[in-house]
Parts: C-alpha cells; structure tokens; sequence
C-alpha cells in the first residue's frame, strides 16, 4: 500500500502514497541509502555510506534494528524469510592487490583536455582528471553503480542546513584540508566564497557563469554583470558558509558539486586563459599541463580526505594514434587511454581481456565497458515551419535508423548503444521504458509524415564519424519524403551555431554528456535554449518549470513521467544513442573503479603487487 524511495541526499526513507503521489512519511535511516527491500513484515533499507541494514516496522515507520553488515551494502531483497544483501567489497580487495606508488602512463589520441583550470574545464576528459585533484564542499564518492552517483559531504562536515522556506542553505567546513605546494594554506569558508565568485568572473566568462548555474543565488547577476564587487547571498563566517537564494533551487547541492566549483587558493587569479598550474587540496595536483602535449598529476602531501590515492604520479600524453595506443597497453608499455579503444579493436580486445574471457576468470579483467550519463542525438528545430509540427517530429523519430547511427560511435570516440530516451541510465526518474524502435519503422513513420515532400538543412562536425551519420540521416529522411542538404563545421564552430538564434537549420548533431546528475540538466537546461533552440510548447514549459521546483522523490517521479510525454509527444529531439565507456588497462594496471559520473577513476587505480 505503499512506495518506498531511498533519499540518499537526505540519509532518508520516504514513503509516497502510490494513488496521489504525495510524500506521507520521512525517516531517517543510515547513511547513503542504496537499496530498498519489503518482506518479512518489515521493510529494510541497505546503507551504503556506513555498512549497515535498517529495520522499519511499517506500521509505525520507526526504525527498529541495524544491522552492520561490512563493506558497503548495495542491493538489499527478502525471499524465503532470509534478507540477502549485496556488499561491495572492492576497496578491500583493491588495497590487498595494490603494490603502492608507482607512476601510470596514460595515453590519448587527441587533445581532448580543455583546460585544466576548474573554473573553465568542461570537457569529460578534463572532469575526469579534475575529479582527482578537486576537493568541493559536496562530492561523488569513490564507488560504483547507484552510490557513486550520489552525493557526499566532502570538506564540508556534512550535507548542508536548509532553511524551512528552501532559500538559505549553510554549510559548516571540516578542518584540515589544505591545498598542495607551493600554496599549502587551508582549506576554509572564505576560499568557497571566493572559488564560486572566480567561476561567476565577469572577467574570467567562463561556463558556470554562461551556463546560469547559480543566477538564483542573491546578488550573482549583478556580479556576473560586472555591477557588484561580491556576490551579496554568499556570507562566509568563521567555519560557515551561508549561500542564500532569491527562489528556492532544489538541486543547489547538486550543482556545487561540479568541478567549477572545486576549491582553489584565495587570490588565485581569475585569467580568461585559463592557468596551467594551480595549487589543488584533493589527492593529487596538477604539476605540469602543456596543451596538446601532456599532463602530469602528482599525489598531494597535503591531501587529509579519505579518497584513494595509490599512485605516485599520472602521466597522460597526448597524440598518439589509437591503434598504436592500443598496442602499447596490450604489450605493456603504457598503461591506459582515457578516450577509449580504436573501434576496430573493441570486438578483439573485448574477447581476449573483458567480462567472461580467461583474464577476467583468473581476476585478471582488463577490458572494461560501462555506461555514462550522456547521449547523442539529433536536434529537431521546432522554430523552423519543418519541424515545427509534432507529427512530422515523431515520424523523423519513427524513421531514424538508431541501430546503424549507435554502431558509428561518438565524434568524441565514445561507443553508442541504441537508445531513445530524454534521460539516461544513471539519472535519478530514468525508467526503461520503450517508446521507438531500433530500427526503422517506415510505414508508421510513412503516415505521420503524409505524401507531402520537403527539404531539411542538417548540421554535422567535420569529423568522422560524422560523414557516415548524415548518410544515414539523409537516407533514413528520405524514406518519409524528406531531402536532406548537409552542412558540416569544426566542433566548436558547430555547436556555437547551433546555439545561435534565428540560426538556419532544420536538425543537427549534438552530443550531451551531464554537467550534474539531474534531469534539470537534460531537461530544462537543453529545453529552455541554454545550447539549443528552445522548445516552446506553453504546455511542456509549464510541466519543466513546475518539475524544477520539486525535491525528493517526488522530483524524480515528474521528472520521469514527464521526460516520457516529452520524447513520446512532444519529440524535439531524436534521441539515439547512449554514450559507454570502453576501458582498456594494462597487464600491471589494477583497482579499476568505474565512477559512473566522472568515468574511470584515476585516483582509485594502483599498480598489482604481482604484476
């Protein structure tokens, strides 16, 4: 009679009345909740945070026993009146395994590191390596699956204090953080105050103030107009660090814990360039940056935190051809490409060194595939009289061949699997849920788009695989009657003018990889002209800005149905592929950990004992 959601945020279980929706209870549980089990007369909550199970009784929503189970509980299920839990014992493992120190010698094909500065960084493969050298009042933790996309407390003490009306949260600091040489001060309110005011920089423009990501704190327009010195809604105090909101923001937490965000030493100046090297309070610092050639992480001496921090030093070089790279990790002579394998060898490598193959019945894995909370798809221009009506935006979603355009890969050299969804797995509302086909379904297509012929611009990369996709494109829209003219750009000249308004195409490629883990970050953020054209639906407006105003559970209930209508109804993208991570490690290489916001966790990897 009841919906049980674990609120990891929150350290809660609530209870949502499954005919109106409405939250009828809160309860406090363990920390990190992961799992949600009922049977046996109680219901019973794994806790990943803190290696324990609790009891509720149902009828009085109390807890009544906990259990401490070690490791870190993930799944939880009763049957046969035994409760059976999953427990994740990899940290263990992984420092029995772990010969410590040494250096990793990574590889990438192409310069994908934007910059190695928090405050402009915003490329994947930067966040990635930021995530090892950040530390940031709130944090992903160091784990796998559903609780490492979660947030933790890092050098704040806990989750902040929010006021009853949502508009002031307080975060208190933890003492003993202290930045890497040569800087080595600490860590305290008054560097958050003065991080965030360097990410909202007039001067620096840099993707946190473009991106509005905190335009509902008191005072940060004026701030980012350039009319105020600070911004006025952020106090810091002694260990206090007070951010006050014009509007309640419930995913507030959330944005702050992007890598913009990341702490750096006060005075750090803010230089539109973006500055090589900076001073880091996580467990490593960057030592040396040389764009479009290297970057060097070494381990922080300063670091207190109790992230991993196995390895010595990180070296990543840039340039190398992938099939080359992928030769030298089989053969031993590096260790790891972050972008990836050469797709002419995943099938190869895959079957030699993944899931099921010899090396990984030995514990010897070392091929890797997982999913990342991004997609790739199409952009349907709703502003254009084309795509302008529903029906013909469904029956280019009918048309597209999802199966061929997912087996190209990303131009980021990403894998794709076939997917049709507005939120990916990962993102909390995410729900399997089937709404078109992997392959063509011409004749439905056929008759929502009627006999009538037209023509479409395309926009594409100049890249491969983009010259393969708009031949797909081209001829999938034919089928229906459509004619496609395709024009292709550089990257960033491309999604400058996708973003551009009034800007002359019918669809384009764009490719979105989460900033945060939330479904405003897909939804109203791609939706509301961000980076895209908008989508003005007065009805789906409506439903996004009422969606953004919710917490908890029954934020990721609308969120969920909502993304649902939207692909199925509204259809202003063609949605096709979801982005997986293939990870190819050397034979010394060990303590792989697949962070499922940041991708391989470089922090986590160590050096076998036995290697």
């Amino acid at each position: 009679g009841a919906v049980w959601v674990a609120d990891t945020l929150d350290n809660a279980l609530v209870r949502i009345d499954p005919s109106t929706h409405a939250v009828t209870s809160t309860i406090p549980v363990g920390q990190a909740p992961s799992g949600v089990a009922v049977g046996a007369g109680s219901v019973w909550v794994a806790n990943s945070g803190d290696g324990t199970v609790t009891r509720i009784n149902p009828a009085t929503g109390r807890p009544t026993q906990t259990i401490r189970v070690g490791g870190s509980p993930q799944q939880i299920a009763v049957g046969g009146g035994e409760i059976w839990v999953t427990v994740d014992r990899q940290a263990v493992e992984s420092t029995a395994a772990a010969n410590p120190g040494g250096t990793a010698q990574l590889r990438v094909s192409q310069n994908v590191v934007d910059s190695m500065d928090p405050a402009l960084a915003y490329i994947t493969y930067s966040w990635q390596l930021l995530y090892a050298t950040c530390a940031k009042l709130v944090n992903h933790p160091d784990k796998a699956g559903l609780a490492g996309s979660q947030l933790e407390p890092e050098v704040a003490r806990s989750l902040p204090e929010r006021s009853a009306d949502g508009k002031t949260y307080t975060f208190t600091i933890r003492k003993g953080f202290r930045f890497s040489p040569p800087s080595n001060e600490p860590v305290t309110a008054q560097t958050f105050k003065y991080t965030i005011e360097r990410s909202l920089s007039p001067t620096l423009k840099g993707p946190a103030r473009s991106m509005g990501f905190l335009t509902d704190v008191l005072g940060a327009p004026a701030y980012m107009a350039g009319t105020a010195p600070h911004i006025s809604g952020i106090v810091a105090r002694g260990d206090k660090l007070t951010i006050r909101l014009s509007s309640p923001v419930p995913d507030l937490v959330t944005r702050l814990g992007m890598p913009f965000f990341c702490a750096v030493p006060i005075g750090t100046p803010p230089d539109p360039q973006g500055l090589r090297t900076i001073p880091m309070a996580g467990p490593y610092f960057v030592a040396s940056y040389t764009p479009g050639q290297e970057v060097v992480l070494k381990r922080n001496p300063n670091y207190v935190g109790n992230r991993p921090h196995r390895l010595d030093r990180i070296d990543l070089t840039f340039g190398v051809a992938k099939r080359k790279i992928d030769a030298q990790i089989e053969a031993g002579t590096a260790d790891y490409a972050i972008d990836g394998v050469d797709a002419t060898d995943a099938a190869r490598l895959g079957s030699r060194y993944g899931p099921g193959s010899a090396a990984a019945r030995s514990g010897r894995q070392r091929y890797f595939v997982n999913p990342l909370v991004g997609y790739d798809f199409l952009t349907l221009n709703t502003h254009r009289s084309l795509f302008s009506d529903p029906r013909l935006r469904q029956a280019a979603n009918y048309a597209i061949d999802r199966r061929a355009l997912a087996g190209l890969g990303s131009a980021f050299s990403y894998a794709l699997r076939p997917f049709d969804q507005y939120l990916p797995p990962g993102v909390p509302g995410f729900s399997r849920v089937g709404i078109y086909p992997v392959t063509p379904s011409l004749a439905k297509a056929r008759r929502l788009a009627g006999a009538k012929r037209r023509t479409a611009v395309f926009y594409t990369c100049n890249q491969s695989p983009c010259d393969k996709m708009a031949q797909i494109v081209r001829s999938n829209l034919a089928a229906i009657g459509i004619d496609v003219q395709v024009k292709r750009f550089p990257l960033a000249a491309l999604f400058e003018r996708v973003g551009r308004k009034g800007e002359p195409f019918d669809l384009s490629w764009n490719e979105w990889v989460a900033d945060y883990a939330d479904p405003d970050n897909f939804l109203n953020v791609l939706l509301q002209g961000v980076t895209l054209p908008t989508f003005d639906d007065p009805a789906f407006k409506h439903r996004l800005a009422d969606a953004a105003r919710l917490s908890g559970p029954a934020r990721y209930l609308t969120y969920g149905r909502l993304a649902t209508d939207l692909a199925r109804n509204g259809a202003p993208w063609v949605v096709y592929g979801s982005m997986q991570s293939s990870d190819f490690f050397s034979p010394r290489m060990g303590c792989q950990l697949y962070q499922p916001v940041y991708g391989i966790d470089l922090t986590a990897l160590c050096i076998r004992k036995h290697s």
